[in-house]
């Protein structure tokens, strides 16, 4: 039997072998844990950079929406949950949503928006970041800026600019106005795109308690905006801006100006009577500016003159405008009406543009960090255009005759009367008197027949005139009958004025107080004053209008003035004057009117529009009703009109992000 033995030799060769098989193990097990450290590594720095890129996706996305509101036009409950939706951007992508307070809100019309909550998620492969942002909001009707405590002259930045916008389908004229206190020195506006904005007037005083109205206006693109600005002042400054629009096409600026570069469209009116220094009254005062057609004057550029004195730069148009800038003393201080030729004219109420916590004007009560000390207000009077032509006529048009009229003679101390183109009837009994109104009273008819016979000389010839001799004058026997014998526009009404119209001239022969035998076409009347009148031509003061050749009807309730000096006729004028307005359906030849002319219009010229709103003979007054504090302010203005209005302006509201941090929502 044999053994197998290991020598000492063999062992240790196979220890040696096992320590190395142990090794190779140790080091291949500490290379795989290794490996698996660095391949979490790995994961967790993909991971850690998906996580930030999500963050920065859902902060772009905050930053979308926060551009979305900024350009919105008007803000509304649309703009604001419109916004949300997923995007590509990057190696993730972002979604949006938004909810807006209140949930259904208008900022151009209705409850304005006063905030947008918007969410923003982040997706980068498996990392998402979601993040929230609360975005209140101020809706604005104009900028301010308080010297005390803001940079007013735009330096270092322009911290106060006002951004206009069109948010309509058609262009838009805007009106800018801005009130600055400036204490002698000229203030500006400046606009964005330079030369498209032109000044409309530049109405500034000098020294002590002084204040500037300025205008700018320039025509907007569909969907678009104009900003402008304030510069070279440090004073506290207001200013608004208003839309003028028309149905499809843009509204024109009425007049022409001149510049150093030619003659542009657009003029206005400004001058010593559209400002008053402190103290100051509530009265100013313009020119007639539709005297004169545009075609034929060019008004002064605000850039050059002081002073406007064309009557063309209002030719035409349909609206009014007044631009006001306005000192104070208090923060509650406004302008609360505003009524223009009121002192012998229509009254034409001007609106406010503006109706900001129950005021007319801008800062309001609640605006923020306003001045106290300044104002800005836009006003206007709306009118459709018209014009007639020269031959407009009112009221009834018959031929008619009152009382006995007649053609006498009668020679010197005789009782023999002899007459010639007798309307009415002589009889027994009747007084007669000379001259065209019953003034001399001459005899009695004793005796009628082929002839007639009037009482003894002694009560007629010394009545008749020199030596008793009456040949061939006027006479008659006065009566209350007016007899219409022909009614050629038939229409006579009780309480209408009757009126011989001879050329120019109308003169006034009563008023009819019953009707006989006429119904407003031929038979008798009663008038209330007894006179005698031959057969004459006669028109009533009556509301009805007509003319034979004008080509356009009148709008309702369009307001009405006499154009031109040709014909006759007269609308009330003077303290507490109203309106003469068109009413009823009127057509190119007929219409009716509110109230009757106090002379009825025969060959006359109408006109609407603006040229319906000016005093025709000198300067037409406006007046201001303001609140005032211990002591009347300084109040300066301007004059703009257009034509081709269509739609009522509206003051464009304007957005303002009031704050914007974030949240991240934890997942």
């Amino acid at each position: 039997m044999s053994s197998l033995r290991m020598t000492a030799g063999g062992q240790r060769g196979l220890a040696t072998v096992l320590a190395l098989i142990f090794l190779i193990a140790t080091v291949i097990f500490v290379l795989a844990q290794m490996h698996n450290i660095a391949g979490a590594n790995t994961v967790d720095t993909v991971r850690q950079s998906d996580s930030t890129a999500a963050l920065f996706l859902a902060e772009s996305g905050l930053e979308k929406g926060r551009g979305i509101l900024n350009a919105a036009n008007v803000l509304t409950d649309s703009v604001c949950t419109g916004m949300a939706g997923s995007y590509s951007l990057g190696r993730g992508t972002v979604t949006l949503s938004a909810v807006s307070t209140p949930a259904s809100c208008n900022s151009g019309g209705g409850t304005p928006c006063t905030a947008c909550q918007l969410t923003s998620t982040g997706t980068v492969g498996s990392a998402t970041r979601i993040l929230s942002s609360g975005l209140s909001l101020n809706t604005l009707s104009g900028a301010t800026c308080d010297a005390a405590t803001t940079d007013c002259d735009n330096t270092p930045t322009v911290n106060w600019k006002l951004n206009l916008r069109n948010p309509f389908a058609v262009p838009a004229v805007a009106l800018f106005n801005l009130a600055a206190l400036h204490q002698g020195q000229s203030s500006g506006a400046v606009c964005s795109a330079g030369s498209a904005c032109a000044l409309a007037w530049d109405n500034s005083m000098n020294g002590q308690n002084s204040i500037e109205s300025m205008g700018n206006i320039v025509t907007i693109p569909a969907n678009g905006s104009y900003a402008i600005y304030q510069t070279q002042v440090t004073e506290n400054l207001a200013q608004v801006g208003v839309l003028f629009r028309g149905n499809s096409a843009a509204p024109t600026v009425t007049g022409r100006r001149t510049t150093a570069a030619g003659t542009l469209n657009g003029a206005a009116y400004w001058a010593g009577g559209t400002q008053q220094k402190q103290p100051a009254g509530s009265t100013g005062t313009t020119n007639d500016g539709t005297a004169t057609n545009s075609n034929a004057e060019v008004c002064s550029d605000p850039a050059t003159a002081s002073s406007q004195s064309c009557t063309s730069w209002c030719y035409g148009g349909d609206i009014l405008v007044l631009g006001l800038a306005s000192a104070a003393t208090a923060l509650s201080e406004d302008t609360t009406a505003v009524t223009f030729n009121s002192s012998s004219g229509n009254n034409i109420a001007m609106s406010s543009l503006l109706n900001v916590d129950g005021q007319h004007k801008y800062p309001s009560t609640t605006s923020p960090g306003p001045p106290t000390n300044v104002y800005s207000s836009i006003w206007y009077a709306r009118n459709s255009d018209y014009l007639s032509a020269a031959d407009v006529y009112s009221g009834a048009r018959v031929t008619g005759y009152i009382g006995t009229a007649f053609t006498g003679s009668i020679n010197n101390n005789s009782t023999s009367l002899s007459i010639t183109g007798l309307t009415g009837s002589l009889n027994v009994g009747d007084t007669i008197y000379i001259g065209s109104t019953p003034t001399f009273k001459v005899c009695t008819i004793v005796a009628a027949g082929s002839s007639y016979t009037v009482s003894s000389t002694a009560s007629c010839s010394p009545a008749a005139g020199a030596n008793g001799k009456s040949t061939s004058v006027a006479m008659g026997v006065p009566s209350t009958s007016l007899t219409v014998t022909a009614a050629p526009t038939p229409g006579l009404a009780l309480g209408d004025k009757i009126f011989v119209i001879a050329g120019t001239s109308a003169t006034a022969k009563g008023t009819i107080t019953a009707l006989g035998t006429g119904t407003g076409g031929t038979g008798t009347y009663t008038i209330d004053t007894a006179q005698y009148l031959a057969s004459s031509s006669l028109q009533s003061d009556g509301v009805n209008v007509n003319t034979a050749t004008s080509a356009t009807a009148p709008v309702t309730g369009t307001t009405l003035a006499l154009k031109a000096s040709t014909g006759t006729g007269a609308f009330a004028t003077g303290a507490g004057a109203t309106a003469t307005k068109v009413t009823g359906t009127p057509t190119a030849t007929a219409y009716t009117l509110s109230q009757r002319p106090t002379t009825p219009l025969s060959n006359a010229t109408l006109c609407g529009g603006t040229c319906a709103f000016f005093n025709k003979s000198g300067s037409t007054q406006f007046t201001l009703t303001r609140t005032l504090g211990a002591t009347q302010t300084s109040w300066s203005a301007g004059f703009v009109c257009l034509k081709g209005v269509e739609v009522t302006p509206e003051i464009v509201q304007s957005n303002k992000i009031r704050s914007g941090s974030w949240v991240e929502t934890i997942n």
